[in-house]
């Protein structure tokens, strides 16, 4: 499957209020490709994930489907407890994916009580080439990449994408918090 099969629409798109007793009228309208997403997100290949990560937070700040798809929620613990910084740590135990073996992500909370994502970080089992991805995903976009040494980092203007860290095996996303937009579920 490819990116483009999948309408990323429900990532951003207002929702609405609810309706009682009534089916969602915004899940009615995107389940079909909020399906091919999460078939996606636990098939395809890392940097592919990686790619579709850099897509949904490249022009606007997106709903957060991406814990779901590495963390197995079924044997989600309240153990893991957030560090000094508020970043929670999830290792190999917790991943649906074998090729995967850490998820950290790093929240914030809003003046309103919203907590966000503002970093998310994997780490792999496995070495891939991330460049390729993340400068597809970038393309049209302005960044500057600084490739000195390791990490890579990219700088991402007008995006909520304040910065992308990358190794060999460690891909880290620093949201820029200016364009973080509560947008429910």
């Amino acid at each position: 499957m490819e990116i483009t099969d999948i309408n990323l629409g429900f990532l951003w798109e207002d929702r609405g209020g609810y309706i009682l007793d009534a089916p969602d009228p915004f899940w009615e309208k995107w389940r079909a490709d909020k399906l091919k997403f999460y078939d996606f997100m636990k098939n395809e290949t890392v940097p592919k994930i990686i790619e579709l990560m850099v897509i949904g937070y490249r022009d606007e700040f997106p709903r957060n489907y991406w814990s779901s798809n590495f963390l197995n929620m079924k044997i989600l613990k309240t153990d893991v407890v957030a560090d000094e910084n508020g970043a929670k740590t999830y290792g190999k135990d917790y991943m649906l994916r074998s090729d995967i073996i850490a998820y950290i992500n790093r929240e914030k909370i809003t003046k309103e009580g919203f907590d966000y994502s503002s970093e998310i970080t994997l780490a792999f089992k496995e070495e891939h080439d991330l460049e390729t991805p993340i400068e597809r995903a970038l393309e049209g976009k302005n960044f500057t990449k600084n490739p000195l040494g390791s990490p890579t980092i990219y700088s991402v203007e007008d995006s909520a994408i304040s910065q992308i860290e990358i190794t060999a095996s460690s891909f880290k996303l620093i949201v820029n918090d200016d364009y973080y937009v509560f947008r429910g579920n």
